[in-house]
């Protein structure tokens, strides 16, 4: 059976709003994935496909049909080879460990109808964060007295606490006030940090109004509403907001997406349907796990598409095709967590706008490959800013899905190329970099590859921010190369990093290009899927 590994993508629907915001303001093309044939085909019954020696796979593809242009760029990025056990057939549900931290903060209720929350001097830092961006309790909630806040690029997510009662159903809003451009995104935590509920962008029609409702409390105590924008820390809107909690009808039909427990070496069942397209998983675990997540479809046609978040909603990790085991399933690989407590998986789809959306059962599996070692300091992972990364056409379009290469649009051989944007986390008290390491395997190479296209190059570019209608084809001024290779080899990026730090933009690009093109008629390429290693030692 020839199996068709789909066309280079475009984003579009809830992933698109949780990446780039709704309005998409960057146009994407959505080039053919070239159709592989049947014999380097992986099946797709094994939710945990067994790895190569190599990191590359290969395979001869055919030409495919002119792309269509879609909103918005979506990136592919999993590292390392899949995890080889094979797990149970039947899913095993079981309680996520309650760990011990709380929130206890000491702030004053508001009950003033339309009060306007400033950041306070005292405001109470987010110690059960998992997020690399810093995150305050700004204020203690009361019912049905809406409050008025604003979100910018220096403060993208406000946190606020509010009480409730076991099996209490409350509703959240919170809309943008008039000639405000911020599109809300809202999340529901316990008092641990662990997630309860975040909002389904993909059912929204005004992506100026955030809404969570039917919401049923599991237990007595404090809740945190983060309250941020759709894109979070790399989002683009910003403004003031009004947020309102109120107590609701039992009989209210739920609005929003209700996480399940997920825990170590567990499977879950689930399904894509027309109308839910997207489940969340909540899980815990320790600084310096290293964990893997695959998602396999099991019925219909579905496309699946996976997904890590912070507690806070920034995706940390993502992934759409398993590169390594060339496959169309999912699969997050050897992921260093790089802090102690909750974390979120997003099992989806991918969905363009030129088809129909897919559907059908999968299973998510959560896999412990190596626990935290006592005392040593794990590496972390600088976070790709999915809204400035993309692969760029010569012609100045933005493609999805990394690559380098060339690609035959409409019988013109036009050649590809990628731009990264990653932003360095913290180093963590008495930490300092030791090493940083630009990671682009597992790749795959499409018809001759690097026998066909040469040596790729790997620049160190200052290209900003992807703003439409601007020209990147080109180096920018005091671009600078860092190495040329004919392999998927990791590539030492130390001086860029702490250049980074040092500077304070926190912001380290890149782009990965092949200067010798090649003009034989079919499409040559290399996909990559990025990640930004950083290494750290003890300041002595």
């Amino acid at each position: 059976m020839i199996l068709n590994l789909r066309r280079r993508k475009a984003l579009t629907g809830v992933l698109l709003a949780l990446f780039t915001g709704a309005c998409g303001s960057i146009r994407i093309a959505s080039v053919p994935t070239p159709t592989l044939p049947g014999a380097v085909v992986p099946t797709r019954v094994s939710l945990t496909p067994t790895p190569t020696d190599t990191p590359t796979a290969t395979a001869t593809p055919t030409e495919t049909p002119t792309p269509t242009e879609t909103p918005s760029p979506t990136p592919t990025n999993t590292d390392a080879p899949t995890p080889t056990a094979t797990p149970s057939a039947t899913p095993t549900n079981t309680d996520t460990p309650t760990p011990t931290e709380t929130v206890t903060p000491s702030l004053t209720p508001t009950n003033t109808q339309n009060a306007v929350i400033n950041v306070p001097r005292d405001a109470i830092p987010f110690e059960a964060s998992t997020s690399f961006q810093r995150a305050s309790i700004i204020a203690h909630l009361a019912l049905n007295a809406p409050i008025v806040a604003a979100l910018d690029d220096e403060t993208p997510t406000l946190l606020f606490t509010f009480n409730g009662t076991l099996n209490d159903v409350i509703s959240i809003r919170m809309a943008a006030v008039e000639n405000s451009a911020l599109e809300p995104y809202l999340i529901v935590l316990d008092a641990k940090g662990r997630e309860l509920a975040r909002q389904d962008v993909a059912l929204q029609e005004n992506f100026n109004v955030g809404e969570i409702n039917g919401m049923r409390l599991p237990e007595t105590g404090q809740y945190i509403i983060v309250a941020t924008r759709i894109g979070q820390f790399f989002g683009k809107t910003q403004g003031s907001l009004e947020l309102l909690i109120r107590q609701s009808d039992p009989s209210e039909t739920p609005l929003g997406l209700f996480s399940r427990p997920l825990n170590y070496d567990t499977l879950q069942s689930g399904t894509i349907s027309e109308r839910v397209g997207v489940e969340t998983y909540t899980f815990r675990g320790n600084a310096g796990d290293v964990i893997s997540i695959q998602m396999s479809a099991m019925s219909g046609n579905l496309d699946t598409r996976l997904l890590l978040s912070d507690n806070l909603g920034g995706i940390l990790d993502n992934n759409d095709d398993d590169l390594l085991a060339n496959s169309t399933d999912s699969s997050i690989s050897r992921y260093t967590l790089p802090k102690s407590g909750y974390y979120t998986i997003l099992a989806t789809r991918y969905q363009a706008a030129d088809i129909e959306p897919t559907t059908g059962d999968y299973r998510v599996k959560l896999t412990l490959d190596e626990p935290s070692a006592p005392g040593a300091i794990a590496p972390i992972y600088g976070v790709l800013s999915i809204p400035d990364s993309t692969t760029l056409l010569d012609d100045g379009r933005f493609f999805v899905n990394y690559s380098a290469g060339d690609a035959i649009i409409n019988g013109s051989e036009l050649s590809l190329q990628t731009l990264l944007t990653f932003h360095t986390p913290d180093l963590g008290q008495n930490r300092r970099l030791r090493r940083a390491a630009l990671q682009i395997a597992p790749c795959l190479e499409f018809n001759n590859g690097f026998g066909a296209l040469g040596a790729l190059s790997i620049y160190q570019d200052n290209y900003g921010a992807l703003i439409p209608g601007r020209i990147y084809t080109r180096l920018f001024p005091g671009a600078r190369l860092l190495t040329s290779q004919t392999h998927c080899d990791e590539v030492d990026v130390t001086d860029t990093v702490r250049a980074a730090y040092e500077s304070g933009t926190r912001l380290a690009q890149f782009r990965l290009l092949f200067r010798n093109s090649s003009v034989n008629g079919i499409s040559d390429e290399v996909r990559f899927t990025p990640r930004l290693l950083i290494e750290r030692e003890a300041v002595s």
